[in-house]
């Protein structure tokens, strides 16, 4: 009778089966550890540049508006930038300002850092809330907190996530709204799950100097 034919011996299975043990023993010591603490460490790098760009992709922004182009309301925050694109050099001198307002909204309930373009059509005759104009190319516009809280509240269609996983966002000034004074400081709180249990925070804070008027 062959081998084969035979099958295995009590001996050759407990052998393989202990070989089997050994392995998933060495998996759950030495690889899951090692496996977990790299998704941990990946969690961690991938909060921290999320944060850093948000803040990079705001800060830029404030730093093409002057004060008078600069909106703030807060509890929740919502900031508003009215951009400068063009300065007409030949007297008398003027700045040429963008035809909307980037805004930046809050929801401390959804955690996610909404930016958006307002207005969202090119309707000459559109308003926010029947108060807010849309802005023209030789005034700068900034928005009372009570109509930037629209902006909290209701949802655009070209809103777009800038930011998620948020567990605080804010905005001070050296002055309290709706006046600004720079440098602008930009606080951020993010928060994600760890893998194997916990989470990791990550806290960014950032100064940002606003555009002079010419």
């Amino acid at each position: 009778m062959s081998r084969a034919s035979r099958g295995h011996t009590l001996i050759e299975v407990v052998v393989a089966a202990s070989l089997t043990l050994l392995i998933g023993l060495l998996f759950l010591n030495v690889l899951w550890p090692a496996m977990r603490s790299t998704a941990r460490n990946a969690t961690r790098i991938s909060l921290q540049q999320s944060a850093l760009m948000g803040l990079n992709r705001i800060s830029k922004d404030l730093q093409a508006a002057p004060p008078a182009g600069v909106g703030l309301a807060v509890n929740p925050t919502v900031l508003s930038v009215h951009k400068i694109v063009d300065v007409v050099t030949t007297s008398p001198v003027s700045q040429i300002y963008d035809d909307h307002l980037v805004v930046y909204a809050y929801d401390p309930v959804k955690a996610i850092l909404l930016r958006r373009v307002w207005p969202e059509t090119e309707d000459p005759n559109q308003t926010l809330d029947g108060i807010l104009k849309p802005p023209t190319p030789l005034l700068a516009v900034r928005p009372l907190p009570g109509s930037l809280g629209y902006f909290g509240s209701h949802p655009g269609d070209r809103d777009r996530k800038l930011l998620t996983q948020i567990r605080s966002f804010s905005i001070t000034s050296a002055v309290s709204p709706p006046q600004i004074s720079p440098p602008l400081r930009l606080n951020l709180e993010l928060e994600a799950p760890l893998a194997g249990g916990g989470s990791y925070r990550f806290l960014m804070n950032q100064s940002v100097s606003l555009r002079q008027a010419e």
